[in-house]
């Protein structure tokens, strides 16, 4: 509006005034803000892959009873994140994050509706998404860079005090049973020595991964888990660790060979599928005429037990932990052979889910494992692709997680939400090409750098 005085002088108005709301959070120096969220999320990788690895999961008494407490107390705390990510980014990176996780997810919910026990398989569903959702979160929010060492020396951590708690408590730390023999096997932290074995391959995959880590720091971190791999005289584990490192070779390999993202991952994905039937047809054989178990101690009976049970509800499924624990559908298999899952990470999906579920299943690790390395570039693209190979060979002797508390797939979605927000940031003289480092950041996206 303009109004005239005296000699027809135009008087415009002033403009509105917006005074931004003060209060105890907005009166922080921005550096200090930063400082304390990047912290937050930080110790929220340590505290999640605490909880989600089972730490002193076979303890008794007030041991066990503050373990509840510390993994209940998780739950608010990721939710406390997720609030902090959509008011400072709103939902847009979520929702680009996630697509390739819904169709399990949708078949995990009808599978759980229609299942053994609706309220346990919700519980169950609930926690897997709140452990999806703290990896989304997390990748958002901290640079790519943080979140690989943090994760890289939260596993350092927990080996270490595995190697610890066996000199100051023998007794709980070591398994003695009769595979174990006299010696026993460490355990650690963890429940059993193939828990031990497993943090230790993860650990010596992703410190092979991380070449921008100085080597002096590598090689700390792989001796740590070296000496955990050898004294949980886990063999699985052994192979697990060795497989991963090849698998980082074979994705340097193929890069390099100037074939198109396409066909590099089938390539890949073609020759692990046929190591994997030329080994599984092979192993027999070949370990009777060393002189070992030929059944996997037990393994084959147990898979042959659990299959046929899962046959049963091979369309849909029987629901989110009727085959990670003893349920009322795989109760007496699990008595009969003294186990809690059928070793066999596919079993239980196709056991939980049915056949639909176990291709959105497995579809999805495949994504991770033989298409984003290939798809994107950088060290969390690498890092991706590294847990998830793991975590699809692993499952082939042990259950590891389907629904649930799950720590393969939390890793595998921070390192994977990482990936893609530091894509997002990517400076717009750029886009349109693959940037060759994964820490570039936009300042017009408040991240926590």
């Amino acid at each position: 509006m303009t109004e005239y005085v005296g000699a027809h002088i135009p008087v415009l108005d002033a403009p509105p005034i917006h005074r931004q709301r003060s209060g105890f959070w907005q009166s922080w120096p921005g550096g200090a803000k930063t400082l304390l969220l990047q912290l937050f999320f930080a110790l929220l990788i340590a505290f999640a892959m605490f909880c989600f690895s089972r730490a002193f999961h076979a303890t008794t008494g007030k041991l066990n009873l503050l373990m509840v407490y510390l993994r209940y107390l998780l739950w608010p705390t990721i939710l406390l994140g997720l609030a902090i990510h959509l008011f400072r980014r709103g939902g847009a990176h979520y929702a680009r994050t996630v697509p390739i996780l819904l169709p399990f997810l949708t078949i995990g919910i009808v599978s759980g509706a229609l299942g053994f026990d609706p309220v346990d398989s919700t519980r169950m569903i609930i926690f897997w998404v709140l452990a999806v959702t703290a990896g989304i979160v997390i990748g958002a929010e901290l640079p790519a860079r943080t979140i690989r060492s943090v994760i890289l020396w939260t596993l350092f951590g927990l080996l270490v005090l595995s190697i610890l708690l066996v000199i100051a408590k023998p007794g709980f730390a070591i398994m003695r049973d009769a595979r174990t023999g006299d010696a026993g096997a460490w355990r650690g932290l963890f429940p059993g020595k193939n828990a031990l074995g497993q943090m230790s391959a993860f650990a010596i995959v992703l410190a092979v991964a991380a070449t921008d880590m100085a080597w002096k720091w590598r090689s700390l971190i792989i001796l740590a888990a070296i000496v955990c791999l050898i004294f949980a005289a886990s063999q699985g584990s052994v192979l697990l660790a060795a497989a991963g490192i090849g698998f980082l070779f074979a994705i340097g390999f193929l890069k390099k060979t100037g074939l198109t993202s396409g066909v590099q991952a089938s390539i890949l994905l073609f020759l692990s599928v046929f190591i994997t039937v030329l080994a599984y047809a092979a192993y027999a054989p070949v370990l009777e005429l060393l002189g070992r178990d030929p059944s996997l101690t037990g393994r084959t009976d147990i898979w042959a037990n659990y299959f046929d049970r899962a046959l049963d509800h091979w369309i849909i499924g029987a629901g989110p932990d009727s085959f990670m624990s003893l349920s009322s559908v795989t109760g007496d298999i699990g008595r009969k052979f003294g186990v809690d899952t059928p070793h066999n990470m596919y079993l239980a999906a196709f056991g939980e889910t049915g056949i639909f579920g176990l291709f959105a299943y497995a579809t999805a690790w495949i994504y991770f494992a033989f298409v984003v390395p290939f798809r994107f570039s950088g060290l969390m693209a690498m890092q991706t692709a590294a847990v998830a190979f793991l975590m699809i060979f692993g499952g082939l002797g042990e259950t590891h997680e389907v629904f649930g508390p799950a720590f393969g797939m939390f890793l595998t979605m921070c390192l994977y939400s990482g990936m893609l927000s530091s894509r997002e940031a990517e400076p717009k003289a750029v886009v349109g090409r693959r940037a060759s480092v994964d820490d570039i950041y936009q300042p017009s996206i408040p991240r926590l750098a």
